[in-house]
């Protein structure tokens, strides 16, 4: 039996911290929800929400004052019950948040998406120490090494400049809205102004409105030279009537094997807004956890290799089958990675509308 003061977590249809009412980016009914990102759109039966200051401000205006939310600044304590709780930076977008959970003498940390990496948009990652860590492996697989930022941005400034000077229009890609403002970012402050896709409007406006100076961008233009579009509607006739076109994806996926052809690119550059293989393992570093619990749909592979480095390592996720990497001891419900059926690519723009025939 645990002690009382433990701090431990499950999976019952969402990440819940044992014997307390709170839950971790749940779908489910949660008396009190933790959210880690303003992309996960808390509008669920959720009573509580507890999420951080810029996150609360990226979900709509009046969203702090509303009764449900528990809106709180980065590195604030506070207390629920016999939980003491902190947020700080994740820097996986603006406002996105980690959480550190105290019960007793005992700590976890968890956080869900999260980048250590330098970001034109994000607060920067702040590391805790903590005896356990839950973690969200988006990437991790053996080839899941990211180039140094600062080259991929320059290899993507530099193909923009090419493709405009041969009179062709650029269109950049993307799976995952914060990469794809964080490329904005990066264009605007390179003197272009690009074209956004519809979809992709409402979060750069609320970037806007909670105080993320986000650089200049088109509603709408026949004349935009540089365009910024969800990989989904690459083949929109809203696209093909503009001319002539020279295409490439911004995703951590362009490193998997045989990514060009099976997204149907000709040019990609690995920008991403969440941690690699190798970021990963300095988490858990810089953390200092002992027991670590994945999620993400690379949380199996990566639980094995944490295991074979010494680590305690289990999966949190639908309860099929139990499994512990690694050193002895118990850990939440485990079984498989969460990849979707046939494929290990996660499309992340939800908002966008599918085309038919296109992968999901």
């Amino acid at each position: 039996m645990p002690a009382r003061d433990s701090v431990e977590v499950e999976y019952l249809e969402g990440l819940h911290l044992t014997r307390s009412i709170l839950w971790l980016d749940a779908p489910r009914l949660a008396e009190l929800c933790f959210v880690s990102n303003a992309l996960l759109h808390p509008v669920g039966p959720h009573r509580r929400l507890l999420l951080s200051e810029r996150t609360a401000a990226l979900l709509g205006p009046g969203t702090g004052a509303r009764p449900h939310m528990l809106v709180t600044p980065f590195y604030r304590n506070f207390v629920v019950g016999e939980l003491q709780l902190q947020l700080a930076p994740s820097g996986h977008m603006p406002g996105a948040s980690q959480l550190r959970i105290g019960r007793g003498r005992q700590q976890l940390v968890y956080t869900g998406d999260f980048n250590p990496r330098p970001s034109l948009c994000a607060e920067r990652i702040h590391f805790w120490q903590a005896p356990r860590l839950v973690l969200k492996a988006h990437y991790g697989l053996a080839g899941d090494v990211f180039p140094a930022v600062e080259r991929e941005q320059a290899r993507a400034l530099a193909w923009t400049e090419k493709v405009l000077a041969g009179g062709a229009t650029a269109v950049w890609l993307y799976l995952h809205p914060p990469t794809a403002l964080e490329l904005h970012q990066l264009l605007g402050r390179a003197g272009y102004t690009p074209l956004l896709h519809r979809s992709l409007l409402p979060l750069a406006d609320a970037y806007v409105r909670a105080g993320i100076r986000l650089a200049s961008y088109r509603r709408s233009s026949h004349r935009a030279r540089v365009i910024i579009w969800p990989w989904r509607l690459r083949l929109s006739s809203a696209l093909s009537r503009r001319g002539r076109l020279q295409m490439a994806l911004a995703s951590g996926e362009v490193l998997r094997p045989d990514s060009r052809r099976r997204l149907g690119v000709e040019h990609g550059f690995c920008l991403s807004t969440r941690a690699d293989r190798n970021d990963l393992l300095a988490m858990v570093e810089r953390v200092g956890a002992r027991k670590v619990y994945l999620t993400g749909r690379c949380a199996e592979e990566v639980a094995h290799w944490l295991g074979k480095l010494g680590l305690r390592a289990s999966v949190l996720a639908p309860p099929r089958q139990l499994q512990l990497f690694g050193a002895s001891g118990g850990g939440g419900n485990s079984t498989d990675g969460q990849n979707p059926p046939g494929s290990d690519m996660e499309v992340e723009d939800q908002r966008s509308q599918d085309q038919p025939g296109e992968p999901a």
